[in-house]
């Protein structure tokens, strides 16, 4: 399960499984082609940290976030 987290800058994309760092990152490329990030790590766990200002305007709060990781996990199953 790959958790959201927002701040007050950033939504992070935090991957519980080393595998779910390969699904995230297709996940990021077919939303958001145009979109530059550099794969880190959140407590020890791989994640995406992505701005907010970079980020379609509907996709900047968690829920929405949420939504479209589950979604696009739930077609990879």
């Amino acid at each position: 399960m790959i958790d959201v987290i927002e701040t007050n800058e950033k939504i992070i994309l935090v991957c519980n499984y080393k595998t779910e760092k390969y699904i995230l990152a297709d996940i990021i490329a077919a939303e958001f082609p145009e979109l530059k990030y550099k794969p880190s790590k959140y407590r020890e766990k791989p994640a995406i940290f992505l701005n907010k200002d970079v980020l379609p305007e509907k996709y900047r709060n968690y829920k929405t976030m949420q939504s479209l990781i589950d979604k696009n996990i739930s077609r990879a199953s």
